[in-house]
């Protein structure tokens, strides 16, 4: 029997970019090709628990089904060589155990709170005390969303960047509605996704210089916390990212009839006035940021009229929450 030689447990929630990563620079390292600005949605939970034991296997589940190996073998290859730097000498094997309160390979950034929180575990079960800037890097190995799920609050992650920065921001007032408009699993991931837009979209050259120029601008924004200023370049960089998807060969279309509806509504506020502002990633979810005290308008108007869709509103995560 294999010997256990420790354990961890770890939370970390899915990081919801305001401005786009899309597309890698590096793809055996998974270095980004774009900036991205991101947020935590605290009402979106992964948590793992990582058991270390003598032997060289990885075993995870999400939510108690088990997961191709193969997804994690950058990972797993990463964490061995970063124990040996560190002075751990044994060889050993993960069993990993993750459970998602919200849906997974559906649009809502799973990945990156998934391999965040199995970055997070995995430093504490081999007791490699590696700072946060370590373990963005590890987590970026598994998926570059996660170099943010690792920090708390609003953060950047720079295009060649291999690690994330935590920007000192708090907005309280700002809210997050995730509105669902498809419960199963996206068609195509989000890595097969990027690698065909790179080769195939000839509008992938001016997204690059595109994302850059957009997310600098909604840094300033940021930093202002201005969402008249920050809303229509979130909605910008989503609407970019699918124009490259769009143009891909073969196009990429993640988008349903419920996706185009919720659209459609949200942009019927903004014509009333209202300071809705939505983003999407790779998947047909829609999430619209807005103030607090606006939510109750957006809540109940959806449900007179897009009752199909199901919403749920989320608060940031900031460090010490």
């Amino acid at each position: 029997m294999a010997n256990l030689l420790g354990t961890a447990h770890a939370c970390a929630h899915p990081s919801l970019a305001l401005t786009k990563y899309w597309g890698k620079r590096d793809s055996l390292r998974n270095i980004p090709a774009t900036p991205s600005l991101a947020i935590g949605l605290a009402e979106f939970r992964c948590e793992t628990r990582v058991r270390i034991y003598s032997g060289t296997s990885f075993h995870l589940t999400i939510n108690g089904v088990p997961q191709n190996p193969d997804r994690f073998a950058d990972f797993f290859s990463e964490i061995q060589r970063i124990s040996r730097e560190k002075g751990y000498r044994k060889t050993f094997s993960i069993e990993a155990d993750s459970t998602a309160n919200f849906p997974v390979a559906a649009g809502f950034a799973s990945s990156s709170a998934g391999f965040a929180a199995l970055a997070l575990a995995a430093n504490t079960a081999l007791k490699l005390n590696m700072t946060t800037p370590e373990i963005s890097a590890l987590a970026r190995v598994g998926s570059a969303s996660a170099a943010r799920a690792v920090y708390k609050g609003f953060t950047l992650l720079p295009a060649g960047g291999e690690h994330a920065l935590s920007l000192p921001v708090h907005w309280p007032e700002l809210r997050i509605i995730a509105v669902e408009t498809h419960a199963g699993k996206k068609p195509i991931s989000s890595r097969t996704a990027m690698e065909r837009c790179r080769t195939s979209s000839p509008f992938y050259g001016e997204w690059l210089q595109d994302a850059a120029n957009i997310t600098a601008q909604a840094e300033a924004a940021l930093y202002a916390r201005s969402l008249p200023e920050l809303g229509p370049l979130i909605r910008e960089s989503y609407a970019r990212m699918f124009a490259v998807m769009l143009s891909a060969s073969p196009p990429i279309r993640y988008w349903t009839p419920l996706t185009l509806k919720v659209l459609d509504f949200v942009d019927s506020l903004r014509q009333e006035g209202g300071q809705y502002w939505e983003t999407m990633d790779a998947g047909p979810q829609v999430k619209v940021f807005c103030k607090a005290k606006d939510c109750p308008r957006f809540l109940a108007r959806l449900g007179e009229s897009v009752p199909e869709a199901k919403a749920r509103v989320c608060t940031g995560t900031y460090p010490n929450s």
